[in-house]
């Protein structure tokens, strides 16, 4: 249907606790029909976060670029049927213009605290990955990240308030009847940040 020829994720926190997490990718549209539900760029946003920007870019194959509009935003609730989470929302644009050969392109920026069970990042989709980047940024405490399958990826950069983390030419991970979820076959980094330092989990298993 589709290659994600390129994602590039990165995340940052300040000294407050503050983040800003800033997602790129770039996707080769193979069939059209079949690639609508990989197109979609979105962002998550409740009383902590809130999507900052998002844009996306449609590049036919004969080289005519499309940028989406205010009219594309469409913003709806995460979860119509929880009452629980009632502040969760989501900011959604289907890029315009698209056909079979289209290169599509968005940025997702949000901002806001990082929950206290931390931040994860799903590396695989459902299609293939051609090449991708996470980064990861903190200025002061401690941060700890841990991956649930370290052999599909490489660790390109890590100190004690940094790391970059790069993936190449992985394949998608097929829809299968009574399948685990994707959350469980798809390579997850799970960041921990704690701004005071003493409290942040150790370890996988913590």
């Amino acid at each position: 249907a589709a290659v994600v020829v390129g994602q590039w994720t990165d995340f940052s926190v300040d000294a407050t606790g503050k983040f800003t997490l800033t997602e790129r990718c770039a996707i080769r549209v193979l069939h059209r029909k079949a690639a609508e539900p990989y197109l979609t760029a979105a962002g998550h946003e409740n009383n902590d976060t809130k999507v900052t920007s998002i844009e996306t870019w449609t590049i036919d194959p004969s080289g005519h670029v499309t940028q989406s509009g205010k009219q594309d935003l469409i913003i709806t609730s995460a979860y119509a049927d929880f009452i629980l989470f009632a502040d969760d929302r989501v900011k959604l644009i289907q890029p315009p213009g698209v056909t079979d050969g289209s290169l599509i392109g968005y940025e997702v920026v949000s901002q806001g605290r990082i929950p206290i069970n931390g931040e994860d990042f799903q590396l695989e989709k459902e299609i293939p990955v051609r090449q991708g980047e996470l980064h990861l940024s903190v200025p002061t405490g401690s941060m700890r990240w841990f991956a649930n399958h370290p052999d599909r990826m490489q660790v390109i950069e890590q100190s004690e308030h940094s790391a970059t983390i790069r993936i190449s030419d992985r394949p998608g991970i097929p829809d299968e009847p009574s399948a685990p979820p994707i959350s469980s076959l798809a390579l997850q980094v799970v960041l921990n940040y704690d701004p005071q330092g003493a409290s942040a989990i150790k370890s996988w298993d913590d």
